[in-house]
């Protein structure tokens, strides 16, 4: 992880009360001659910034919205509402492609669906440069050659094509081609889950190299807490299409606030099983439709603390310490039942 940048610098990534809702069609009412829409509400409401040289994480189960939260700041989703706001420009400023993919990068989730069977590695990671630069192929192939030696592939695997590749050989080839123009910000989409276990670490560890190496960014999203805690600087949590807490990364994982992030830590494999649960209740229920989400709080038909003004009333994000925000009526009374009094 790098140092954060300060409170006087502009972030490098702000994103303010962003929604993106997909249209699934709807009911036509004779009576009323209208015709009702349903959609799914994947981002509702989400603010997050990215600072310099800093690394943030966005966390939560599937189908809580952050890779739809990653694809619209990438430009490939359309928002509902909310701005996006990159390198203090806001994103309708920046629709032509090679001014946004000159800044922004990503790496998705599945290394092989984002590779073309076709394509040889060296065409795959200077093909960006075809596009976004001005170079002839002998410099982009020189540029290519250098970055795939970064990412810890020599030159025996230019000519080879993703089938003749292991899964995190795929993965290096991926990392390669979204740093080869030099972004600030990278975007990171699971980027270790359809790896192996022996290799995770090993992808790891280069992604911190490489950030120091390039200056970058790190925008990651990911269900895995041990990935968050392992790189990132601050974390936010999401649930059904919202921020249910962020701050500090180390901050959230030892002091977690809002019950999800607790429930989430708590189904983290850890090396004590006495550590597990810090709620001491198990956690039930299935995830909210994100077409009809639930009024009020949308966690608290599973929340053991749940009330009924958090099944009418949706709680406010709010800061509830140094750089930490939670949504929650009952912060106090979880900071009392995890034995650990919020500072």
């Amino acid at each position: 992880m790098r140092a954060t940048s300060t409170s006087e610098e502009q972030p490098l990534l702000q994103v303010e009360d962003l929604a993106v809702y997909f249209d699934i069609g709807g009911s036509f009412s004779v009576s009323l001659l209208t015709r009702r829409i349903a959609y799914v509400k994947a981002v509702d409401g989400v603010s997050v910034d990215v600072g310099v040289g800093e690394t943030v994480a966005v966390v939560g189960e599937s189908g809580c919205g952050k890779s739809t939260l990653a694809r619209a700041v990438l430009g490939l989703v359309e928002s509902k509402r909310g701005s996006i706001r990159i390198q203090g420009r806001d994103k309708a400023t920046l629709r032509h492609s090679k001014d946004r993919f000159k800044i922004i990068q990503m790496v998705f989730q599945d290394p092989d669906s984002s590779l073309d069977p076709t394509m040889k590695v060296k065409d795959t990671v200077s093909e960006p440069l075809v596009g976004l630069s001005s170079m002839n192929k002998n410099d982009r192939e020189k540029i290519a050659i250098e970055v795939l030696d970064a990412v810890g592939l020599d030159s025996k695997f230019l000519d080879r094509l993703p089938r003749q590749l292991s899964g995190g050989q795929k993965q290096r080839v991926n990392i390669a081609r979204a740093i080869v123009t030099e972004p600030s910000l990278v975007i990171l989409d699971e980027p270790t889950s359809a790896l192996d276990a022996s290799v995770q670490a090993q992808i790891l560890n280069l992604l911190l190299d490489l950030q120091e190496k390039y200056s970058l960014s790190y925008l990651i999203i990911t269900h895995n807490i041990s990935v968050a805690e392992y790189l990132s600087d601050r974390t936010y949590v999401m649930y059904a299409g919202k921020v249910v807490e962020h701050g500090p990364t180390k901050a959230v994982i030892k002091e977690p606030r809002h019950p999800y992030t607790i429930a989430l830590i708590a189904s983290a494999p850890v090396p004590d099983p006495k550590e597990r649960n810090l709620l001491k209740v198990e956690i039930v229920g299935e995830v909210p439709s994100v077409i009809n989400p639930p009024p009020g709080c949308r966690f608290h038909p599973r929340c053991p603390y749940a009330e009924q003004k958090c099944s009418s009333q949706e709680p406010a994000l709010e800061p509830i310490g140094p750089e930490r925000f939670a949504a929650c009526y009952f912060i106090d009374k979880i900071a009392r039942t995890t034995g650990k009094a919020f500072a």
